[in-house]
């Protein structure tokens, strides 16, 4: 029987599943294999780019993300990965993304579709590099609007953000109630250093949209120079009498005058003496005439009270 070849059912088989896949048979990741945590070092990293497929990938992704691939090895699945899923990876997969996490760009977290609090604990407890942290930050818009998903996610971003990012985040296109919850946590965390100046003010500065206006006055008499974005971004009930904020802007204050139209400048130059904006000789106009004042706005509902009175 010399030269002659025995062809069984399962050659074909491995012969077939060869030519589709190109994976060696012994490298068929196995249930046994994908278990192991010595499997990178039996696996080149062409080896797995040819072995992995969507359906070990999802099966036994909590495994890999914990294994110690190589830098090659971790960007050939990282490749794959974006192969198998283009528009982003699964909710369940990001929250076991482990040491893959540094593979991530900035772009890959734009086509996540964060819609936890969970997962969004989960990817910060990795923890992420900081350059995916802005990202990260941003697609927390998919999350819960209410009260209580804001104040979860402020507190995760609070406890481990504060200390961690360079450049701090920037919340300035937050709700005003995330600003106020996120400004008072920022404020506790930066206490220790709170009379090292800039080094403080550089810190606290992307949260002070909600800052109460004690604290910005306190803020203008240490030369900050504040730039005109971060005052546009303050609360409208913290604007201050006008020696606050000529200190507190310092060599920024001409940039009023471009801004004069726009709130919170407006409505801040409506409640100061004419007299007292020409003092700062910035050509402002729409302050009051002398000898009038400013009445605060009675509540609606004491109005009406009032009118049933009578």
């Amino acid at each position: 029987m010399h030269g002659i070849i025995l062809i069984t059912g399962s050659t074909i088989q491995r012969a077939f599943l060869l030519a589709l896949t190109d994976c060696p048979p012994d490298k068929i990741i196995t249930d046994e294999m994908a278990k192991d945590d010595l499997m990178p070092i039996y696996y080149e990293p062409s080896e797995l780019q040819a072995c992995l497929n969507e359906t070990n990938l999802i099966k036994y992704f909590s495994f890999f993300s914990q294994y110690a691939f190589t830098e090659q090895q971790l960007q050939v699945m990282k490749q794959k990965m974006d192969e198998i899923f283009p528009q982003g990876f699964p909710e369940p997969m990001l929250r076991n993304l482990g040491g893959f996490i540094n593979e991530m760009t900035p772009e890959d977290v734009k086509k996540w579709n964060i819609t936890s609090v969970e997962t969004l604990t989960a990817l910060l407890n990795m923890p992420p590099p900081d350059a995916l942290v802005s990202a990260i930050w941003k697609s927390c818009a998919t999350l819960d609007r209410g009260m209580e998903g804001i104040g979860k996610i402020a507190y995760l971003f609070s406890s481990f953000l504060f200390r961690t990012v360079d450049p701090p985040l920037d919340p300035s296109h937050c709700p005003q109630t995330t600003k106020d919850i996120l400004y008072p946590k920022a404020k506790r965390a930066f206490s220790d250093r709170h009379n090292e100046f800039p080094f403080y003010f550089l810190k606290i500065e992307p949260y002070l949209g909600g800052a109460p206006q004690q604290d910005l006055t306190a803020l203008s008499k240490n030369n900050v120079n504040m730039d005109i974005n971060t005052f546009l971004g303050l609360r409208n009930d913290a604007v201050m009498v006008i020696e606050d904020v000529k200190n507190l802007l310092g060599k920024n204050l001409k940039d009023l005058k471009n801004f004069q139209g726009v709130e919170p400048i407006k409505g801040w130059i409506y409640k100061q003496k004419q007299s007292a904006l020409d003092e700062l000789g910035l050509g402002l106009q729409g302050g009051l005439p002398e000898g009038y004042i400013v009445l605060p706005q009675e509540p609606a509902r004491r109005k009406r009270a009032a009118l049933a009175f009578n």
